[in-house]
């Protein structure tokens, strides 16, 4: 058996009853989340350099991060420019600024630049975004684009209309004279952060949250409409998504209307799921729009990404910089400060393909059971990426839940002996495949024939009580956790909608839109079994099985089958509001769910295409 298991791993074939599986992924597609807009870079700081090599090395370098990888976000950093006299900062890093003292534009400044955007352009993408990290240096209180001298605000509070004139005056010339809208605008990179120091060696620019933050999106904001362009504000482009949480609550009200997307980076932090309840209570799109590692492997970021698209749900995902010099950081390697004029291929090009060529604009991600896998379904195609542990595994993929399934699925794979490998075909027998999956690889599954079926549950849902009519409702919209859920008369409050959170293998979880904390069971049969509110802990007192009734549900805790959530027909009882109790076919235990809100904004449709296969 050992070396039949060995042989299955390495091969990766498929082992259809051969050997017993490890675990079992479950995928389930009545449950769909964000639909995707596309995977990007920033051009920072690596198109400044690559632009302004000769042909064919900058079109060669550009296709193959547009073509290859298929990368359709592009992220354009409009330079602030540093004062005469000081040279601290790297010649990878000085992206010239357009405007100049005395209040005039150079329009020639940032031609290297221009070229690789409007080569990725070419190339397909389509969404463009662009964002500062610093303003002119005359606009700073150091007087360097550089920093403050120990880390202070830098941005001098009588500059903030004069910086987002500048700002929105690029925005206008690109779409005016260089045939490139930008759809957003970041005003600036990271503010929050402290290491933005006076002789750095990149620009940076400290704004502190609060009222500082607030009146540059404001500014921003009325900068972009007063031109009459569409561009609108991105924020706040925190390089820790903890920080993210807390500069957005820290945002005046008026500030967050005039956000339109939520744009995080993730260096660090621990709160995906903070940042998504964040944007979507406010009814705000979400990227990550920046992360970056060391790893040249490509298997840190490939973890990354799937536990950013599991817990964030944003709706792009954006590699700081995809050409970037030693270290392990970019797909290419070039020494950018060097200015060399030859580059390696890091093996992260091809873990990043994996996701990329295949997770496509378009797609809509549902539910998978592993938490090294996500899964999305375009058209009739089921993508799911697998990014394996420190073990070799043998994995059941239960496809189930689906109407229909193709015979058939094919398989890629990036591992430390492949890059992006064409496994072939394997045989998909009962909607289930069996397959060996090798220790520190990433493996892309595209099944086809697949048949998903109209989603039942997509965004934000009301839960109605059969008996009353009453929602399910967080008393108050209170953010403490342990507050015991009731039912009350429909109001349109946030804190009667809830997300439909899909485990994958048949289990699901509600989200408070409001506190963004979970349906949970109390399990404690002295308290009666109150329902109240709960972080997400990993317990199964959140998860709860669903049978419908015919446009109703039961709703059955995974911890008590048989009993099933019920409202209190007679308040006052001594029983809580909401509990859970044998099932008896009464009214007040059949839900009805009826949708509130969409997860996301839509967005018209994003012109999707493939990159080309290898």
């Amino acid at each position: 058996m050992k070396t039949l298991r060995a042989s299955l791993l390495f091969l990766c074939l498929s082992v259809a009853g051969s050997a017993s599986a490890d675990y079992t992924a479950s995928v389930d597609p009545t449950v769909r989340n964000q639909t995707w807009e596309g995977w990007g870079t920033s051009l920072a700081w690596w198109a400044h350099v690559v632009g302004g090599y000769p042909e064919p090395l900058r079109s060669k370098l550009c296709d193959t991060v547009f073509n290859y990888l298929g990368l359709t976000v592009a992220r354009y950093n409009i330079g602030g420019g540093e004062a005469p006299g000081y040279d601290s900062m790297e010649m990878r890093a000085r992206v010239p600024g357009f405007l100049r003292v005395t209040g005039t534009y150079d329009w020639s400044a940032d031609a290297n630049q221009r070229w690789v955007l409007q080569r990725a352009k070419a190339l397909g993408a389509n969404k463009f975004e662009a964002f500062s990290n610093s303003p002119p240096y005359w606009m700073t209180v150091s007087g360097s684009v550089t920093g403050a001298v120990g880390g202070g605000d830098n941005l001098k509070p009588e500059s903030v209309g004069e910086f987002t004139e500048y700002l929105s005056t690029v925005v206008q010339r690109f779409r005016d004279q260089w045939g490139i809208e930008f759809e957003t605008l970041a005003p600036l990179n990271e503010p929050a952060a402290n290491w933005w120091t006076f002789g750095g060696r990149q620009e940076g620019c400290h704004v502190s949250p609060g009222e500082r933050q607030s009146n540059l999106i404001l500014s921003a904001g009325q900068s972009l409409a007063g031109k009459g362009l569409a561009t609108r504000v991105s924020g706040l482009e925190e390089s820790v998504n903890d920080w993210s949480v807390t500069s957005w609550d820290a945002l005046s009200e008026q500030a967050k209307a005039q956000v339109f997307r939520v744009n995080t980076h993730c260096y660090g932090g621990n709160s995906q799921r903070s940042v998504l309840h964040r944007a979507t209570r406010s009814g705000k799109r979400l990227w990550m729009s920046e992360y970056g590692d060391g790893d040249a492997s490509g298997m840190t970021m490939a973890r990354q990404i799937v536990r950013d698209l599991r817990q964030m749900m944003p709706t792009a995902w954006v590699y700081w910089q995809a050409i970037d010099g030693g270290w392990g950081w970019g797909c290419l390697d070039v020494d950018l400060n060097a200015g060399a004029q030859t580059y390696t291929t890091n093996k992260k090009l091809y873990a990043f393909a994996n996701f990329t060529k295949f997770i496509r604009p378009g797609a809509q991600f549902v539910p998978i059971s592993d938490e090294r896998s996500v899964a999305s379904i375009r058209g009739g195609l089921l993508t799911i990426v697998t990014v394996s542990g420190d073990s070799d595994e043998i994995v059941d993929y239960d496809l189930s839940r689906f109407a229909t399934v193709g015979k058939t699925a094919r398989l890629y794979r990036t591992s430390a002996r492949e890059n992006l490998k064409d496994l072939g075909a394997f045989p998909v027998a009962k909607k289930r495949m069996r397959l060996g999956v090798p220790r520190n690889s990433i493996t892309t599954i595209v099944v086809t024939g697949v048949g998903a079926g109209a989603p039942a549950f997509s965004g934000f849902h009301t839960l109605t009580s059969g008996r009353t009519g009453w929602l399910l409702d967080v008393p108050g919209g209170t953010w403490t956790e342990g507050t015991a859920l009731t039912t009350w008369q429909s109001n349109g409050g946030l804190n009667q909608q809830w997300r439909v959170e899909g485990v994958g293998d048949g289990r699901y979880r509600f989200v408070s839109r409001e506190t963004g904390l979970y349906a949970a069971l109390w399990d404690d049969v002295s308290q009666n079994f109150p329902v109240l509110q709960w972080s997400n802990n990993g317990d199964t007192t959140l998860d709860w099985r669903l049978t419908s009734l015919g446009g109703s549900y039961r709703i059955e805790p995974i911890r008590h089958p048989g009993k099933c959530l019920v409202e209190n027909p007679t308040r006052g009882n001594g029983w809580p509001d909401v509990s859970i109790y044998d099932w008896y076919a009464g009214a007040e235990q059949q839900w009805t769910f009826a949708p509130a809100a969409p997860l996301f904004p839509a967005l018209p449709g994003s012109g999707a295409r493939g990159g080309s296969l290898p």
